[in-house]
């Protein structure tokens, strides 16, 4: 079993994922190369972290507080884990990605409903944050059930819009001539 996985819980990277994947580091990177995406916060447990491993895990162990290639990263990957913030409702399906959200339990849980689209569209699973010392073995059991990444991926593409944008110029046009 090989594969990429990539975690970013948000732009400034959220607590409870980084500690989930910090405690999981070993585990992960015995089956896949682990981009995570930690925010400032987080960086300097996670490059220690990296700094305690085994010398042949340390290069699948990639740290960076924030990737501007982020969307390349994920279009690379096997697995993603994220928030279920309403850019993943984009993000999931333009790169076709198989994935892990996990909600956030602030703002009404309005992450839970978008997790859920997700979920129920084939794309994702959901890990609520109480099971997140699961996130490894999670991990690892997408990854070895190929044909299981493989509907994701192709359910979470047919949940694309790539014409999004235009259909909604035409509508502002449309309502715009009324």
């Amino acid at each position: 079993m090989s594969g990429v996985v990539v975690v970013a819980g948000a732009t400034q990277g959220a607590r409870a994922i980084n500690r989930a994947v910090l405690d999981a580091v070993p585990v992960i990177c015995t089956g896949a190369r682990l981009f995570h995406v930690t925010g400032n916060t987080d960086l300097e447990s996670a490059l220690g972290v990296r700094d305690r491993l085994a010398a042949d895990l340390q290069q699948r162990y990639v740290v960076a507080p924030f990737r501007d290639d982020l969307p390349i990263v994920m279009l690379a990957a096997d697995v993603g884990v994220f928030r279920a913030g309403a850019s993943v409702l984009g993000e999931i399906p333009a790169a076709g990605l198989p994935s892990i959200l996990v909600p956030g339990r602030y703002a009404g849980a309005h992450q839970r409903d978008n997790a859920r689209w997700l979920e129920q569209g084939g794309a994702a699973e959901v890990l609520e944050e109480d099971a997140l010392a699961t996130l490894g073995d999670r991990i690892l059991g997408l990854l070895s059930d190929r044909p299981r990444l493989a509907a994701m991926r192709e359910a979470a593409t047919a949940l694309a819009r790539p014409d999004a944008a235009d259909a909604i110029a035409d509508l502002i046009v449309e309502v715009a001539k009324r």
